[in-house]
């Protein structure tokens, strides 16, 4: 079954444990949008707060306006991922970067 642009809202923000007030608070609005976006059969929100509405739920803007994405996929994941390693600091990103080398397995190691 296809869901909604307002579903998806809901399932995630309910999925990261948020608040109407803290979703509203996230994409620099308040919580009655918030509330219309995910209940509002004709929520046409801007670009702009549709970049800002897939940054706070953590998954691309794709996702939530194409109604035919019923789930979210790695991309999806992956790409909302990238758009906040690009917001950080030099400094965040090298302790990321140096995490992540420390995470993944050596390819040798499997030898």
């Amino acid at each position: 079954m296809k869901k909604t642009f307002g579903q998806k809202i809901k399932e995630r923000r309910l999925e990261l444990k948020m608040t109407l007030e803290d979703l509203g608070s996230k994409i620099s609005s308040t919580k009655a949008y918030a509330w219309e976006l995910e209940n509002k059969k004709t929520a046409r929100p801007s670009a702009e707060k549709l970049l800002k509405l897939a940054d706070a739920l953590e998954v691309s803007p794709d996702y939530l306006i194409n109604e035919d994405m019923n789930e979210q996929d790695d991309n999806a994941t992956d790409d909302a991922f990238f758009r906040k390693f690009r917001k950080l600091s030099n400094e965040e990103k090298n302790m990321l970067k140096l995490i992540a080398t420390n995470m993944a397995p050596d390819k040798d190691d499997k030898k």
